[in-house]
């Protein structure tokens, strides 16, 4: 959708949050190989519209296959994990290698570290915090 929108209008970037996503287990994006196929069908399109972006798309695409894997190890779904690992090795290796001590870094965050010691540290780190309210008007 967003490839659609840049095709006839400016745009620019904004480098704030404006958005949430909401994950659950049972909706569409939970299914990473899924998620997949869609991404290359939609690249797959635009490659053949904007030849010149080739080496941008293909970025693109070893760091969606990285952050679905990450995803894949999070949700304890390791088969698809590995597939996917292993799509990105065969894409680009040295960029796969590099990341993968921060893939580690949020499984083990994510499935290791018990849900009360997050609690008691994000309850820790905001104390002294300003409240912010989760979604502020913002003036540009």
């Amino acid at each position: 959708m967003c490839l659609r929108i840049a095709e006839s209008y400016e745009f620019r970037v904004v480098p704030q949050y404006l958005v949430g996503y909401r994950m659950t287990s049972i909706n569409m994006s939970s299914d990473v190989m899924q998620m997949l196929r869609s991404c290359e069908i939609v690249l797959a399109e635009f490659r053949g519209k904007y030849p010149q972006f080739e080496s941008d798309l293909d970025a693109h695409l070893v760091d969606m296959i990285q952050w679905l894997a990450t995803r894949a190890l999070i949700e304890g779904r390791f088969h698809a994990a590995g597939s996917l690992l292993k799509t990105s090795v065969t894409l680009d290796p040295r960029t796969t290698i590099s990341r993968l001590p921060d893939m580690v870094n949020l499984y083990c965050r994510a499935r290791l570290v018990p849900r009360w010691i997050k609690v008691g540290m994000k309850r820790m780190l905001n104390r002294d915090a300003e409240f912010r309210p989760l979604y502020g008007e913002i003036s540009w």
